[in-house]
């Protein structure tokens, strides 16, 4: 089993060439990747870093895709500063968009600034209700943190074996054996 451990210091020289050093490696198997797809590697940067701050409209078309994920990350550096992990917040945009997006479908003859900030705070209670499910499940249940990858459920804390009792454990993976159907035929319990 693989372990983590924390460093006692942090190396200033890594926190300075790692950022760098991952940049340079991206652009470089980016590039790998874009000519074993047939197209130009000069082509590719130009369309990857210039081209989008040729224009205004395209340089506008950075700032509407940037906001939202700026917004997600400011409440993502809230979490973790609380050393609270939060995993769902990709989902807890999308929740809040569709609902507050519904919303001004729904009415599409008011025009009014109040309006506006009636559908910004219905955005909200949709991200804040997905968040509750898995926060009401944690705290409520002293239940679960999920991971699906393919065919394995990574439980981690604890595992629901009936609605009022959990039993505490480390880790474990149930595995599944998936039909066409998309429902586990026959599982198996490995402890960690």
């Amino acid at each position: 089993m693989i372990t983590f451990v924390p460093r006692d210091t942090s190396s200033k020289n890594w926190f300075i060439i790692g950022p760098f050093l991952s940049m340079f490696f991206t652009i470089i198997f980016g590039l790998l990747i874009f000519t074993f797809l047939g197209y130009s590697p000069l082509e590719t940067l130009y369309q990857i870093f210039i081209s989008p701050f040729s224009r205004i409209d395209r340089i506008s078309d950075i700032f509407v895709k940037a906001c939202p994920l700026i917004i997600i990350g400011t409440g993502l550096m809230l979490c973790f500063r609380a050393n609270v992990w939060n995993i769902g917040a990709e989902g807890q945009f999308i929740i809040g968009a569709l609902l507050a997006g519904s919303i001004a479908l729904l009415f599409p003859n008011i025009d009014t600034k109040f309006f506006m900030l009636v559908i910004i705070f219905i955005g909200f209670i949709g991200g804040a209700f997905w968040a509750f499910i898995p926060a009401i499940l944690k705290t409520k249940l002293n239940n679960i943190w999920l991971f699906k990858c393919d065919n394995e459920l990574i439980v981690e804390d604890s595992i629901l074996v009936d609605k009022n009792y959990t039993k505490p454990i480390k880790q474990i993976v149930i595995k599944g054996i998936v039909n066409n159907n998309k429902t586990i035929k026959e599982w198996s319990l490995e402890k960690i």
